[in-house]
């Protein structure tokens, strides 16, 4: 079984033309330390910052493992929680033609 842990409903598009959605079942997220302003970059006369955040450690919206049960969360949720192994992100990202992202063709096991 496949729950989604990301904040939107999950397509995956199969190769035979199928697809498969899966809705969200809550949203894992990670604890980012306050941002720290590094500098400014100039785009077109007008200054946009550039900060440093970095992950503070703690995952949220993460339920406990379930045998047989794997969880779809974002790459960030993954590094956060290197002790799990019932974790996948989307793989192979499909977009429409004004460059939105449609759905993944797979799902993946990063490596770590």
């Amino acid at each position: 079984m496949i729950k989604n842990y990301t904040p939107h409903t999950l397509t995956i598009l199969l190769e035979d033309g199928r697809t498969v959605s899966i809705p969200s079942s809550g949203t894992a997220r990670v604890e980012m330390s306050p941002p720290v302003l590094l500098y400014t970059v100039d785009c077109d006369g007008t200054p946009v910052p550039v900060l440093r955040t970095e992950v503070a450690g703690k995952v949220f919206g993460l339920p406990e493992r379930e045998p047989g049960v794997f969880l779809v969360v974002s790459l960030l949720t993954v590094r956060a929680a290197p002790t799990r192994d019932d974790l996948l992100i989307p793989n192979g990202v499909v977009r429409d033609r004004q460059g939105r992202v449609i759905g993944c063709r797979s799902l993946a096991i990063p490596a770590r």
